[in-house]
C-alpha cells in the first residue's frame, strides 16, 4: 500500500513538472483587405515581431494568413506589401482557449515623382528588323 502511495505521490510530480514546461501556443488567423476598395490583397506578409525563430505567412489568393505556434499573451504583427503603407498591429491578445481573428485593412501608399524625362533614340537609316537583308 505504501508503494502505491509512494508511486502515485512521484508519478504527480513528474506530471507537474512537465506541464509547467510546456509553452502555450495559440493560432491567430485573419484576413487582408484593402482599406478603400474592400478587396482582399494577395501575397502580403505578416509577421510575429520578436519571436525566434520567427513566425510569418503571407496571403493566399482570398487574403486569408494562418499563424501556427504564437505564444499566448500580448503579441505585435507586422503587416508588409509593395505599394501599401507597412502596418504594425500592436498589443494583440492571443489567448490558449480560442484563436483569435483579425480584419486587417492596409492603405495604400502614394509617391509622387518630382520630374520624369522620356528620351528616344533612333537611327533612320537602320532596318528595324536586324534580320532584313537590303
Amino acid at each position: 500500500m505504501m508503494q502505491k502511495l509512494l508511486f502515485i505521490f512521484l508519478l504527480s510530480i513528474l506530471f507537474g513538472t512537465w506541464a509547467m514546461g510546456q509553452t502555450l501556443t495559440q493560432t491567430v488567423r485573419g484576413v487582408v483587405t484593402d482599406t478603400d476598395s474592400k478587396t482582399p490583397l494577395i501575397g502580403v506578409t505578416v509577421v510575429v515581431l520578436n519571436t525566434a525563430p520567427t513566425i510569418g505567412a503571407t496571403t493566399g489568393s482570398d487574403g486569408t494568413f494562418r499563424l501556427e505556434n504564437v505564444p499566448v499573451g500580448r503579441v505585435d504583427l507586422k503587416a508588409v506589401y509593395l505599394g501599401y503603407e507597412e502596418l504594425i498591429i500592436s498589443n494583440v491578445v492571443v489567448h490558449s482557449g480560442k484563436e483569435t481573428v483579425l480584419d486587417v485593412r492596409m492603405l495604400e501608399n502614394f509617391s509622387t515623382l518630382t520630374q520624369v524625362e522620356i528620351t528616344a533614340n533612333t537611327n533612320k537609316g537602320e532596318a528595324l528588323n536586324d534580320m532584313a537583308l537590303l
